[in-house]
């Protein structure tokens, strides 16, 4: 937007300048135009009567700043006369965008009305006036007012209107209801789309439940649900459409990301997909920062934990997320720390572990010998839970493919395995009832024994010994089985048919069966851009502060 002639980069300095001054007077104070000084001394102004504000106005139109900052402290009794200077093209535009933003810090009511209409106004005087709510004065009476501006027949005032609320926030808790409608696609009578050539408008509106209170439950499940529905969909009795539009998508999506009380959407998960789809729109330093927390906290409640430890396998499984090796690590000791805790429930410890084994599965960082070490241990550790100690054992499997940590980890298997009481009885002549036993207990070389044959592929060679495969059976895991088969075939072949890794949790549910296919459709459709997505919305590249 170019200024007129003779309004340059010293008149937005000025402008700037004065934006200070004016917010450092507070709206109850009044002036006459040759009193401005007796105001900061004294702080006892006179009235602001009619003779007073036009000659403040003549002086606010020559232009002389510091006028403007009596005129906003007159109030209402200033609002006309400003309203006449910001439509008076003789006037310098920088005074005329300054007076929209006097009016915007005065939010009366008749001020507020003033903006919405010029908002209609298609010239340079346009972005100046969605610009001035920046300095929106909250109050009842300007939120009145915005949120009628939401029902106008005039698509430019209801953006006005929507821009306005945004830059309220939180005061504007009242207008959700109203915004979760602008948000909204309908049918009419004829079945005929309505709204999907308001997308500036829906997208403006994610925007400002975003900027207010997206964690608001009305504004959640809008939110949700237009980042989520591939089709329509009944949502207690009323029928939602599903978003066609990428960038209102986006936009919604970043709303959602503004959230960030991740434990007060952990508490809302278990009752509200909505909730549940917020966290996975979170950013992972986000995420990984509120783990940290609930893995340090020796008080926090048991359940809470749970649903922290449930959440990390399903959000890197969905979206993947692009971390540093650093941060990795510190995931993994935080999960680790869950599970070395005998504190903890053993629940806790138990999906600890395979979160675990699904952070290996999900990444391909080089592991630290201290990880390998303590998940070794935790398998030895035979006061321990049994299901925990063979989900260490499976966590080891996964953290073996495509690491450079490969024989290290074999090397832990191994050694798991001679500790074992299976390798204890493998050159023990026992009946075959003893054996059973053994297979019944779950003993934890079993559970080793099983990895080691995955790890090698050792069956895959017996079916087809000339596969390429077959090269993993001169590996360290190789050629200790091979040892193993030689001391005892019998007992070899016996558990090689018996043996199997304990199921995951996190595969045998399904990821996709977690949420239904709102999570799923929400994740897969998720984009972000360089910037926010809001800024491909016409005037609010120029006015939204982000933008800028």
């Amino acid at each position: 937007m170019a200024d007129e002639p003779g309004i340059g980069r010293r008149d937005t300095i000025l402008v700037h300048l004065l934006s200070l001054c004016l917010t450092a007077i507070p709206a109850g104070a009044v002036a006459s135009p040759g009193r401005l000084d007796h105001i900061a001394q004294s702080g006892s102004p006179p009235a602001c009567d009619a003779a007073a504000v036009d000659g403040l106005i003549e002086r606010w139109r020559a232009p002389h700043w510091p006028a403007g900052a009596a005129l906003r402290a007159c109030g209402e009794s200033a609002v006309l006369p400003l309203v006449d200077v910001m439509h008076d093209e003789t006037v310098r535009l920088s005074v005329r965008r300054w007076t929209a933003r006097l009016l915007a810090q005065i939010g009366t009511e008749t001020a507020t009305q003033a903006l919405l209409d010029a908002s209609l106004e298609e010239n340079e005087l346009q972005a100046a006036v969605f610009q001035a709510f920046d300095a929106i004065r909250p109050g009842p009476a300007a939120l009145a007012v915005l949120t009628d501006g939401l029902r106008s027949a005039e698509p430019a005032v209801r953006l006005a209107a929507i821009y306005g609320l945004a830059q309220l926030g939180p005061d504007a808790a009242p207008a959700i209801p109203d915004l979760v409608e602008s948000l909204r696609l309908r049918v009419d009578a004829a079945d005929n789309l309505q709204g999907s050539e308001l997308e500036e408008e829906r997208g403006m509106a994610a925007y400002a439940l975003g900027e207010i209170n997206p964690l608001d439950p009305g504004a959640l499940q809008a939110l949700g649900l237009t980042t989520s529905l591939r089709s329509p969909e009944n949502v207690r009795g009323e029928v939602h459409l599903p978003e066609n539009s990428k960038e209102v998508r986006v936009v919604a999506s970043e709303a959602l990301a503004k959230i960030e009380n991740v434990t007060a959407l952990l508490e809302q998960a278990q009752d509200s997909t909505w909730a549940y789809i917020a966290l996975f729109h979170q950013h992972p330093t986000t995420l990984l920062a509120a783990f940290r927390s609930f893995a340090a906290d020796e008080t926090i409640d048991q359940a809470l934990q749970l649903d922290a430890i449930k959440l990390i396998p399903y959000y890197f499984e969905l979206r993947r997320p692009a971390l540093e090796g650093e941060e990795i690590s510190s995931l993994l000791d935080n999960l680790l720390n869950i599970v070395e805790n005998k504190e903890n429930a053993v629940r806790n410890r138990y999906y600890g572990i395979f979160s675990t084994a699904s952070v290996f599965r999900a990444t391909d960082n080089s592991l630290s010998s201290d990880t390998v070490r303590r998940l070794a241990t935790i398998a030895r550790d035979t006061e321990a839970d049994a299901a925990v100690r063979r989900g260490a054992v499976y966590a080891i499997w996964q953290a073996h493919q495509s690491r450079s940590t490969a024989e290290e980890l074999e090397t832990a298997l191994v050694d798991i395995f001679k500790s074992s009481q299976t390798h204890r009885l493998w050159h023990q002549a026992y009946e075959t009832d003893q054996a059973e036993q053994l297979l019944a207990s779950q003993d934890i070389g079993l559970t080793a024994f099983e990895a080691l044959l995955q790890i090698s592929r050792w069956r895959d060679c017996l079916n087809s010994p000339q596969a390429a495969a077959c090269t993993n059976k001169v590996s360290m895991s190789g050629h200790f089985l091979t040892q193993l088969e030689i001391s005892n075939s019998a007992r070899f072949q016996e558990l090689m048919q018996q043996t199997i890794l304990p199921d995951d949790p996190y595969m045998s549910t399904g990821v996709l069966q977690v949420r239904g296919r709102l999570l799923s459709a929400s994740v897969e459709r998720h984009q972000a851009y360089s910037r926010p997505a809001v800024c491909r919305y016409g005037i609010f590249q120029r006015v939204v502060p982000r933008c800028r």
